[in-house]
């Protein structure tokens, strides 16, 4: 009997949506790869972009859209992070999403949607989230960002116990911020392209990487 596909729930980037989240993925051809092993669901945050979009944003995927943001950072002195500015709206705006429209297996996320899927992890592992629908059990995190130590706290202290895979760029210009973020969880699966900060295409050694990883977490399913 053929394994059921994963069911992921995908956290788009900083100023984008889902639909452009979406479109990455396409342009990428990762969609048609492993349309076999996933179904994913595309999500917008619930807040409306209000600045500037990236300047790395392509400006024919956004083609006039509305553009989403899961928070604002607000920094302090010396530019280091202190809050985000939005945050909680989103966490209980992706907690009730979860609620309604889950289950899911897992997150597959992009730039700032990894740090929210990440610290969604966190919570889940320390029993304050996420309870209602069974537990998420591994992360796909694209041009990946470790959270703000000002407002993970001890979240991710012990390392996250989840499968993790990470896809960073060699050229991309928060790469050490990625390489941070895999070290939150344990035996994180790291896979290294040549571009900057985009959702890549994949040669075929690390397109079978990350298909072998998938296919490892189709065994864990219990959807």
């Amino acid at each position: 009997m053929p394994l059921q596909r994963l069911r992921v729930l995908a956290l788009h980037g900083f100023r984008t949506s889902g639909e452009i989240f979406a479109q990455q993925m396409d342009i990428s051809r990762l969609s048609e790869q492993l349309k076999d092993l996933i179904d994913i669901v595309y999500v917008n945050a619930p807040h409306i972009s209000t600045g500037p979009l990236p300047v790395d944003l392509p400006a024919a995927l956004v083609n006039g859209r509305p553009t989403y943001e899961w928070w604002n950072a607000q920094r302090g002195e010396g530019g280091k992070v202190t809050s985000y500015d939005g945050f909680d709206e989103s966490l209980a705006f992706i907690k009730d999403y979860i609620a309604l429209h889950g289950p899911f297996d897992g997150l597959w996320a992009f730039s700032q949607g990894t740090i929210l899927a990440s610290l969604l992890l966190a919570m889940q592992q320390k029993g304050v989230g996420l309870q209602e629908q069974g537990p998420l059990k591994f992360i796909v995190c694209i041009g990946g960002v470790v959270p703000a130590p000002a407002v993970a706290h001890r979240l991710l202290s012990p390392p996250i116990l989840m499968p993790s895979l990470h896809i960073i760029g060699d050229k991309d210009y928060i790469r050490q911020y990625s390489y941070m973020l895999a070290e939150v969880f344990r035996n994180p699966v790291i896979i290294a392209h040549h571009r900057g900060h985009v959702v890549p295409g994949l040669d075929e050694d690390k397109l079978e990487q990350l298909r072998s990883f998938l296919r490892a977490r189709m065994h864990d399913s219990t959807l």
